[in-house]
């Protein structure tokens, strides 16, 4: 038989009260009653904010300072929510009353107490904190979906709205309904409607962070708080999977429907400061994405809707880039700092629609976010192996061509077979091939990368950290992941002459990696001084605008007619 088992924690400064306690509890049948003792109100105070015991009975007069009355009031400001029974003596009739108006489950007089009467009064306590929590429960959560309700929802917008104006931080709020939910709970019954509505709840929850709020105000309407907003974009990402993760298909017996949902979106404290106008502003901007055919989402701000909106017709052009050849390539050349030769030259992808040209800046964000840098990706690495070989025909020497692979490329499972038959179809040969990574990409999952990374390098292909020395890191990297060359990043170059810390910087990363028997490129020169401290140093290879700024492949092919050989005609 399975005996009922309760962790109860006694708080007095009398070893003999417990003693006598531990006695009672023994004598109670049918249940075990795990007894933990602490002597001191500090102690009691930081075991109850543990919350690791079903009851607590404090002894009133505890020594020193404090009392068990205090004891109870701040364990029920700290936000103990289990039962409290407080023990006193026979002439603290006052006390018992006070010490229930406060806030205890019972009190019990010491002296008078047995077993049966400690049992009834725990019992008695544990079964009204159950009752307590029952309504609370149903105060605050919503009966079908188990969510926050209006009222808790209010309450918990209310604090994330003080901690942001403390912190002068961002809040996001979003206003969700379902589209065409009426109809279907008109067509296929309100059970459908409210399994609906039930999946959809679980989706949102899905779909959002830990640290934010799903709460539903009544009917299809559901609200999400989105604390620690850092851009508008970021808001942007977690609509999108919300309104994808909606869209899943739901089936009601032999009926299949794809549900779909409208979001608004407003600002704190760009849009207001209280609860009652950010959630009205969100609510216009919901039926203002609930008319929009695209997106499905707004903001309330008319600045942020130009913007999104900006953005996502930049997004939709972006996805038809591609197959209409509007991405190219320049090359920045790379040369070896003792020959002066030119030995290679990283390739940089650009955009230019019909229009205008992109920055950088502006697309390569975008394509991380919707994925499309793996295809992109996959056509840059194939078109500078096809631009190689190109060069070797018209007779230019060995010439390594630099590749930069981003986050999403390196999570591809596929990456190595990927890489490999890209080098197989255009014949590269090996060495020639760099990929270039950032230390944020392989900090990660450090098994999973290094066995990529290896895998990789078992091509032939080398690989170097861009950016070293930005990240918190660095040297571990170098000593967990193969490396070829590493390339100090630009902050340290432009302060050549300027600050003696950088400097001392770039002589120790150039130290360490010749040790480690790495190259080690320079990036960012763009003037005299800084090539000859840099040959001072013994680097390698420099790249920057002083020596070549990126150019078309036509104007790098005219850089290699002087400074690389020919080997033909």
């Amino acid at each position: 038989m399975n005996l009922e088992r309760y962790r109860v924690l006694l708080v007095d400064d009398d070893e003999d009260d417990y003693l006598i306690t531990a006695d009672l509890l023994s004598e109670i049948d049918g249940t075990r009653f795990d007894l933990d003792w602490v002597a001191s109100y500090a102690e009691g105070l930081e075991a109850i904010t543990r919350r690791e015991h079903d009851v607590y009975l404090l002894d009133y007069r505890l020594g020193g300072k404090h009392t068990g009355l205090e004891l109870l009031r701040e364990a029920i400001r700290s936000g103990c929510r289990e039962p409290i029974i407080l023990l006193t003596g026979l002439r603290d009739r006052e006390i018992d009353m006070e010490a229930m108006s406060t806030g205890a489950a019972d009190y019990l007089v010491k002296g008078q107490i047995n077993a049966p009467l400690l049992e009834r009064s725990i019992r008695y306590s544990l079964r009204a904190n159950q009752n307590e929590k029952k309504l609370a429960q149903m105060a605050e959560f919503d009966g079908l979906t188990g969510l926050p309700n209006r009222h808790l929802f209010q309450d918990r917008f209310a604090q994330q709205l003080a901690l942001a104006r403390r912190q002068k931080g961002v809040v996001g709020l979003m206003f969700l309904d379902l589209d065409r939910f009426k109809l279907i709970n008109d067509t296929l019954g309100h059970s459908a409607g409210d399994k609906l509505l039930t999946i959809v709840s679980e989706r949102l929850q899905q779909s959002v962070r830990e640290s934010d709020t799903v709460a539903r105000l009544g009917g299809d309407e559901f609200v999400v708080i989105l604390p620690d907003i850092n851009a508008p974009q970021n808001i942007i990402l977690i609509a999108r999977r919300i309104i994808k993760k909606i869209r899943q298909p739901v089936q009601f017996d032999i009926q299949e429907i794809f549900p779909a949902a409208s979001i608004g979106i407003s600002l704190f404290p760009h849009d207001g400061s209280d609860t009652e106008t950010l959630l009205r502003k969100a609510d216009m901007a919901m039926y203002q994405a609930k008319a929009s055919s695209a997106k499905k989402y707004a903001f309330a701000s008319d600045s942020l809707n130009k913007q999104v909106s900006e953005r996502f017709n930049l997004e939709g052009k972006l996805h038809r880039a591609l197959e209409r050849k509007e991405f190219i390539i320049d090359y920045q050349p790379q040369f070896d700092l003792r020959s002066g030769d030119l030995v290679g030259g990283e390739a940089l992808l650009r955009w230019k629609p019909a229009e205008h040209v992109i920055a950088p800046g502006t697309f390569i964000p975008l394509l991380e976010e919707t994925g499309l840098i793996v295809p992109v990706g996959s056509w840059v690495i194939q078109t500078v192996c096809q631009q190689y070989l190109a060069w070797q025909k018209k007779g230019f020497g060995a010439l390594r061509l630099a590749v930069n692979l981003s986050g999403r490329q390196l999570a591809e499972n596929d990456i190595v077979d990927l890489v490999e038959q890209i080098m197989l179809d255009t014949e590269m040969p090996e060495k020639m091939l760099e990929l270039e990574l950032t230390e944020s990409m392989v900090i990660g999952n450090v098994q999973h990368v290094r066995e990529i990374l290896h895998g990789i390098r078992s091509l032939g292909i080398c690989l170097a950290m861009d950016y070293f020395g930005t990240g918190y890191s660095s040297l571990n990297c170098l000593k967990h992941f193969p490396f070829d060359r590493i390339k100090i990043d630009r902050s340290f170059v432009a302060n050549i002459g300027i600050n003696q810390n950088d400097e001392a910087i770039i002589r120790g990363i150039i130290a360490i990696a010749h040790d480690m028997g790495m190259e080690v490129v320079a990036e960012g020169v763009e003037e005299e001084k800084q090539v000859a401290f840099l040959k001072d140093c013994d680097c390698d290879l420099l790249q920057g605008f002083l020596l070549g700024r990126p150019m078309s492949v036509k104007n790098f092919t005219d850089i290699m007619q002087t400074k690389c050989q020919v080997d033909g005609p």
